[in-house]
């Protein structure tokens, strides 16, 4: 069996953030956690089997930690020392998992996924309940001609909440990540995907909406490794009184990697004078048969709205929730009912506090 737990944490550093000159963005407390919670509340329904602890470790044949791997950071080594239970996902035709942490107590999940060939999952995460650290790792191994939908709604009010998703995709493999970050006071979160199949593709959508003082630090990555590989990432965040976000999105495509396309925007509203927004969207082409583009923006509430609202009798305050409201439909849209309503709640719960 591999032993995860080899890597001191203390023998590697946090993970790296946006830095500015004479700046770095983040800043880590201190992560000394003596145990955590591993297993969720664990929901299924259809062609999937979900394994844990020591059934999931013999099953996985040492998968685990392939994708994302304990050295990487001093948090993904932190997360390795408590992680003893994992969990593991196997979908052989048209499954759903629902996992949920609804804990006070500090909360280490890891979650490995693999289907077979042609299959569909959904898979969705919620993470709730008050705690001093959170950790979720998640490695995704979609094969040829399936399909992946992960959603995440993290209202934890952590004092720190880390994860990092990464996925390896198969020929023809689609794999969508919907996310929805509200509660953490401190939240970094890494999404990857590596598109390594021809003709697979990749949908990242992820909102976000800090306030008081939550710091959110987000980042977005994608690899075109193999032919006619396709990427979208879109983001929108809503940002108060004196919190920050933090945005960093990377597509690289591999000089391998023909006829592909990649998309990533960000957008950001702020509604404070003391927010503080940092993005840095790169592009990273090593073959010229590519579209590609990315762009980011960030304001304040449109004075014109507001004025229209206003001279129709609509109050400052109903017409500035309206508008965050409105923000975020065009990802909530797109996304399963059930959840994009319950996404919805945690918007106008923060939009109204």
């Amino acid at each position: 069996m591999k032993d995860w737990k080899e890597v001191d944490p203390q023998e590697v550093d946090m993970p790296e953030s946006v830095k500015t000159p004479g700046r770095t963005w983040t800043e880590y407390p201190e992560t000394e956690v003596e145990d955590a919670v591993n297993i969720p509340e664990i929901e299924t329904e259809g062609e999937v089997q979900v394994l844990t602890g020591s059934d999931a470790i013999e099953a996985a044949e040492n998968r685990f930690f392939d994708a994302v791997r304990p050295g990487e950071n001093r948090l993904t080594a932190l997360h390795a020392q408590l992680l003893d239970s994992p969990i593991l996902v196997k979908c052989s035709g048209t499954g759903r998992v629902r996992l949920v942490h609804d804990t006070d107590s500090s909360v280490c999940s890891h979650v490995l996924v693999e289907t077979e060939t042609s299959t569909e999952l959904d898979l969705e995460q919620v993470f709730r309940g008050s705690k001093r650290f959170q950790s979720s790792i998640l490695e995704v191994y979609p094969a040829k001609n399936s399909r992946i939908t992960h959603r995440c709604l993290d209202v934890s009010e952590s004092e720190l909440s880390y994860t990092a998703r990464k996925a390896i995709s198969r020929r023809d493999s689609e794999v969508r990540w919907h996310d929805a970050c509200f509660g953490p006071e401190l939240s970094r979160r890494r999404t990857e995907t590596a598109l390594k199949g021809d003709g697979s593709s990749v949908e990242k959508e992820f909102l976000w909406y800090p306030s008081g003082d939550q710091h959110f630090d987000i980042e977005l990555r994608a690899r075109h490794i193999g032919h006619g590989t396709t990427c979208s990432m879109d983001s929108q965040a809503v940002v108060d009184d004196q919190a920050r976000s933090v945005y960093k999105g990377v597509q690289k495509v591999e000089e391998t990697a023909e006829d592909t396309s990649s998309f990533q925007d960000e957008d950001v509203l702020t509604l404070s004078g003391d927010t503080e927004v940092d993005a840095s969207p790169k592009l990273i082409i090593e073959n010229p048969d590519v579209e590609a583009s990315h762009a980011a923006s960030a304001g304040g509430v449109d004075t014109d709205v507001m004025h229209y609202m206003r001279s129709r009798g609509v109050k400052r305050e109903t017409a500035r929730r309206l508008v965050v409201s409105g923000f975020y439909e065009p990802l909530l849209e797109g996304w399963n009912q059930d959840f994009a309503d319950s996404v919805r709640k945690e918007i106008s719960a923060k939009n109204t506090a």
